[in-house]
């Protein structure tokens, strides 16, 4: 049984309850992310995670908040995306009252300390001393290009976190942990009504029941406008090449069945690239919702990239013209259907997706029109989604002992790296953003061409 709730203040519950479950889940899920910061907040939602997960209330201590769940056998998670920061617990359902209660004393009633805050400063700026490496160029390019005003990671701005005090994180703060921006979601044998109940007395004594009149609206995100490609070299290391395709993707349907037949070992990918012939070490794709982004990866030798970028190219000109096969097709939209059902059995999933559908459809998750969704994507949907993936402007990174810089220019004319597209990476954002639009330059003709690639 699923019942759903939406408060006064714009706060969602919904609650499955299962009178069988032995152990309760509860996600507090938050439609909050690096894409809700202005540019001086970069980082603060990944900091002010840290702060409500791991910090003092204004009734207890960390180490006493920590022992509720320990006593519990359960643990506290919290991560940070994008676009949303979760919380969430798994206990016995004998344990579930005082653990919900531990979390939204967190949430609701932190101390902010200074000194915890500093504390925790320090931890976040030592993150930022990793070393870089092909990961960081992803999020390089994320960040830079596939973004409405400005940069941002989800570590933020070694800069912004510097430069932040305690009264500018719970500025941001008491901005978005809004009750409209709050789906809080339930599995287990609690019934709706204790749930309710548990809200009422542990989260609406501590928050407003009013939503406020002003909120900060984040802009669309909008795509690249030409052709980039940047280069880390680094001959210690097999290159690694990824590829990023700006296209719809969220709540589409068609992207998942498209992905799903091109991935695996029966995938198109891996059978033209890997099995025919063999160039390349790995290769998959997959889709980044917050960005709307498609993101293919392989790994080969340097001497083989161009050839590489080429195969793929031509895989997504084929099903573009011809589309899949029926057996492919179905294969994919079996592995979707299977990977659903697997999962609807799961408690997690159960509270995420919940969570999910009633945030974004104002519905509740069902299996059956999920299933509807996939099975109604036709081939024809197949090949006009490679069509788009082609139309569109794309970027590719790249990290390796790339040595024949030619053979980039082969593949793509207009894809020029001035001086063999050595890519610096800055720790401060906008500087970052300055750097890369001074290496983007337009395409170079054909005697250019021949001149950069005598270069040695």
């Amino acid at each position: 049984m699923i019942k759903t709730k939406t408060y006064q203040n714009g706060m969602k519950l919904v609650v499955e309850t299962n009178p069988n479950a032995l152990s309760s889940e509860c996600l507090f899920h938050f439609n909050v992310g690096a894409l809700n910061e202005r540019e001086y907040e970069q980082g603060y939602a990944h900091f002010l995670e840290h702060m409500l997960a791991g910090e003092s209330t204004n009734k207890r201590s960390i180490k006493e908040i920590n022992q509720v769940y320990l006593l519990s056998g359960s643990d506290l998670d919290a991560s940070t995306g994008y676009d949303v920061t979760e919380y969430s617990f798994v206990s016995l359902s004998k344990d579930f009252d005082k653990c919900f209660e531990a979390l939204c004393e967190g949430l609701f009633d932190c101390a902010f300390s200074e000194e915890e805050f500093e504390r925790e400063k320090k931890i976040i700026l030592q993150e930022h001393g990793v070393e870089d490496n092909f990961d960081n160029l992803i999020d390089n390019m994320l960040a830079i290009h596939f973004n409405d005003q400005y940069p941002r990671f989800l570590e933020g701005d070694k800069q912004s976190i510097k430069g932040a005090n305690l009264e500018m994180l719970k500025e941001f703060y008491k901005r978005e942990y809004i009750p409209e921006n709050l789906v809080i979601s339930v599995y287990g044998n609690k019934s709706f009504e204790e749930v309710d109940e548990l809200v009422e007395k542990h989260i609406f004594s501590k928050i407003d029941h009013e939503t406020p009149k002003q909120k900060y609206e984040r802009k669309e995100i909008s795509a690249p406008i030409k052709y980039n490609f940047y280069v880390l070299n680094n001959a210690d290391m097999q290159t690694s090449v990824t590829i990023f395709y700006p296209i719809k993707i969220k709540n589409n349907p068609i992207s998942d069945v498209f992905v799903n037949s091109l991935n695996g070992y029966g995938g198109v990918l891996y059978e033209k690239l890997r099995l025919e012939e063999p160039l390349v070490y790995n290769v998959s794709i997959y889709t980044e919702s917050a960005w709307n982004v498609a993101i293919l990866e392989f790994q080969c030798s340097n001497q083989e990239v161009s050839k590489c970028l080429t195969k793929v190219k031509s895989i997504f000109q084929n099903i573009a013209q011809n589309g899949i096969s029926r057996e492919e097709l179905i294969s994919a939209k079996t592995q979707i259907q299977l990977e659903l059902i697997l999962q609807k059995d799961s408690s997690n999933f159960k509270t995420v997706a919940n969570a999910k559908y009633l945030k974004e459809n104002w519905g509740i998750y069902s299996l059956d029109k999920a299933l509807e969704k996939y099975n109604n994507v036709s081939n024809e949907d197949i090949k006009n989604f490679a069509k788009s993936i082609l139309e569109c402007k794309y970027i590719i990174g790249a990290e390796g002992k790339l040595v024949q810089h030619e053979q980039l220019f082969a593949y793509e004319p207009s894809l020029y790296v001035p001086k063999f597209g050595k890519f610096k990476k800055f720790r401060h954002l906008k500087r970052q953003a300055e750097y890369v639009r001074e290496i983007e330059q337009p395409a170079p003709t054909k005697h250019k061409i021949e001149e950069n690639s005598q270069e040695k």
